[in-house]
Parts: structure tokens; sequence; C-alpha cells
């Protein structure tokens, strides 16, 4: 059994019959995300579900990793943000493209996952918001923990913005998860005032450019971000 802050796996089946119905939108021969002017990542797909009003998970491949070390061996960058953008193969959005650039563009892959899986506004003082948000809880979190766990050398981007904490644990639960896996390197692009990575909307464009490397600290199955100081 496996334990996170929130969800379980009871077994591995339970975990994979989850996926059996997500994943099934995942479009594993790609096409461009456009980017502006830029070209080098392929969409890979997204986890959604069949209404795509909620994704799981967005993975972009670098079409030049091949050339950035040994290819396998350069690694994955791991972005945990707020919720899903509107990017697809036709659209670009300003937030994923915020990731890509910069350092972004030194990753094999991208993935980017999401405190909640609700595409569109978010409206966290909203009360049929939030019971949305809980209902899609357990669901979002055993995704992550799918497609994270299928990744042996990552580097993990805190993007969530201050909104993080009003859904306190589903932040925790999804560091949880993450760090479980053992990330190399933990960034920020910036810390905000209350301690929360920001949004890469937020940040000064290119977002990734100068990305700031923090200690991940558990204090009493709560996660804070301290920057590393040289």
């Amino acid at each position: 059994m496996i334990e996170f802050n929130c969800f379980t796996i009871n077994s591995y089946n339970e975990d994979w019959q989850v996926h059996k119905r997500i994943m099934c939108h995942r479009n594993l021969s790609g096409g461009i995300v456009h980017m502006e002017n830029y070209s080098d990542f392929n969409y890979v797909g997204t986890g959604s579900d069949e209404d795509d009003k909620f994704r799981y998970f967005l993975e972009l491949k670098n079409k030049n990793y091949s050339q950035i070390g040994h290819s396998k061996l350069a690694p994955t960058l791991v972005a945990l943000m707020q919720h899903p953008s509107d990017a697809t193969v036709e659209k670009s959005d300003p937030t994923v493209n915020n990731v890509l650039r910069g350092q972004g563009r030194e990753y094999r892959k991208i993935i980017i996952v999401n405190l909640v899986p609700m595409r569109g506004k978010c409206e966290f003082s909203s009360k049929k918001y939030k019971k949305l948000i809980e209902s899609k809880k357990s669901e979002n979190c055993k995704v992550v923990n799918k497609i994270i766990k299928e990744e042996t050398n990552f580097d993990f981007l805190v993007a969530t913005g201050n909104n993080a904490s009003r859904v306190a644990s589903q932040y925790n639960g999804l560091i949880d998860i993450i760090q479980s896996y053992s990330p190399k390197k933990s960034f920020v692009i910036g810390l905000s005032k209350s301690g929360y990575g920001y949004l890469p909307s937020n940040a000064n464009r290119p977002a990734t450019k100068h990305l700031t490397l923090v200690h991940m600290h558990n204090n009493n199955s709560e996660w804070t971000l301290e920057k590393v100081i040289n």
C-alpha cells in the first residue's frame, strides 16, 4: 500500500484502472505546440476526461533533445502549476510559453501538472468550485503519481502561486508524490512573500531564464521552500 496526503493506492491495478480511462486521450504521435516564434517542442498530449473539462497533465517533448547531452541522459522538467492551460496543437498559451522559454528549452521533456485539474477560470472562493476540487482531488493525485513514476531523471519547478494556500492539502499531497521520486534539483521562478513559487504568468518573460534553486522542507506534512544561498 502506498499512502500520500491526498490519496492511497491499494494496488497497482487500482492505479492502472484510473489511468485506463484518462490516458486514452494521450496523443503519442503529437503535433507542434505553437509558442510564438519557437518550434522546439512537440505536443505529446494530455491526460483529460472525455469532455475535456479536466486536464491532468500536459506533456511536451523537445525536438532537439538529442543534441542536449546524450538524449535520455538529459533531464525532464516537471512543473507543478495552478490549473490547466488552454494550450493545444493549434493554440498557444502564454503561461506554457513562459515555461518553455529560457532554461525550459534545455530539457528533454517538460511535464506540467496542476494543483487542480479544472480548465477555465479558477474560482477558489466559490463553494461549488471547492466542492469540485475535492471531488477530483484523489484522481488528480493518482494521475500525477502515474506520470511521475515513469521519470527517472527530472528536475522540479514549483510554480503554483499563492492560491496554493487555498488548496493546502492538494499542494502538500502533490509535492509528497513528486518528492517521493527524488527530483535531482528543485526550482522556483521566484518566491512570494508567502513562500510560494511564482506563477509563470506573474514573472518577467521569459519566466525560466533565471530559475532559483530551492531546498524543499517537510515540516509536519507541510512543505516549505527555501532559497539556496550560494
